[in-house]
């Protein structure tokens, strides 16, 4: 494998606690669910559903020679929570968590886990005021914070965003988002076989799952 194939793969390092959940203050789903494996609600589910259609979604992104994986699957996850909670699309910036989360380590690895903590402690600033250069400027140490922000081989080692599930002639299928630019998979998507019977999932995708939930107002 390539050093640029490594970075790619491999950026997410799962920070776990003893009950298996994720490592987070976040509003957080804390342990392995079931409902990835089989729905059992109080509610009825739809057959399908895909953020891309409801316009929750942000565009494809690509995290280059970077292993900041952990940093926009955060992101996204945080962009479609705050749009579900205000039907406001921000596009927020992956870039402040790659310098500024150090419970994570920048280009190297990091946890989703603790890009949400972060996120609730400080808040993150937007793409357009702090942009991605797909490395890390600033070390542990180097300086004072003054971003203001605005707003309050496995998939156990890359991080990615679920943004949709549904069915087809093929089976159930979990629609995922990666953020290795639209060129890669199906323009930027890739479909995960679910309901295998396996608890792990397909490429471990059951493993550690977290999410934000924002309240609107």
């Amino acid at each position: 494998m390539s050093s640029f194939q490594a970075s790619m793969f491999i950026g997410f390092t799962p920070r776990v606690r003893a009950n298996g959940g994720c490592h987070s203050p976040f509003q957080l789903s804390v342990k392995l669910p079931r409902s990835l494996l089989h729905v059992k609600a109080q509610f009825s589910l739809p057959l399908e559903v895909d953020w891309r259609r409801e316009g929750a979604l942000t565009s494809i992104k690509n995290q280059k020679i970077c292993g900041s994986c952990w940093a926009f699957s955060s992101i996204t996850a945080v962009e479609a929570a705050h749009y579900i909670a205000t039907h406001s699309l921000l596009t927020l910036s992956p870039q402040e968590l790659v310098d500024y989360d150090f419970e994570s380590d920048g280009c190297e690895h990091g946890s989703v886990g603790d890009a949400l903590n972060y996120i609730q402690r400080f808040g993150v600033g937007l793409d357009a005021h702090y942009p991605y250069i797909a490395y890390q400027q600033v070390r542990k140490g180097d300086g004072i914070y003054t971003h203001k922000p605005t707003l309050g081989e496995e998939l156990s080692y890359h991080s990615v965003t679920i943004v949709g599930f549904g069915s087809n002639k093929d089976g159930d299928y979990w629609c995922v988002q990666n953020s290795w630019g639209d060129t890669w998979g199906a323009g930027g998507l890739i479909y995960i076989r679910r309901n295998t019977g396996d608890q792990q999932g397909i490429c471990g995708i059951n493993k550690y799952p977290c999410y934000p939930i924002i309240r609107g107002g």
